[in-house]
């Protein structure tokens, strides 16, 4: 995992979810504060999150916790 921060101080970490022989890898743009609203930033078939990190990147400024998800085979 690694965490880095941006000019808006917006924390930006890896994170990985599993349930079971799933996971689900992804990243979570974190802005300061806390009980914030959550937004889940999902790509659409054939492809990846470097297609939807700019919309994240733009609702962690705006307040929100953003999440991105990457397929396996990304990795």
């Amino acid at each position: 995992m690694f965490r880095l921060k941006n000019k808006t101080e917006t924390m930006i970490s890896m994170f990985a979810c599993k349930r079971g022989h799933l996971t689900i890898r992804g990243t979570e743009y974190r802005p300061q504060g806390e009980n914030l609203p959550i937004a889940i930033v999902s790509h659409g078939f054939m492809a990846f999150q470097d297609t939807v990190r700019h919309y994240a990147k733009k609702l962690a400024e705006l307040g929100y916790l953003s999440h991105t998800s990457q397929p396996k085979t990304e990795l």
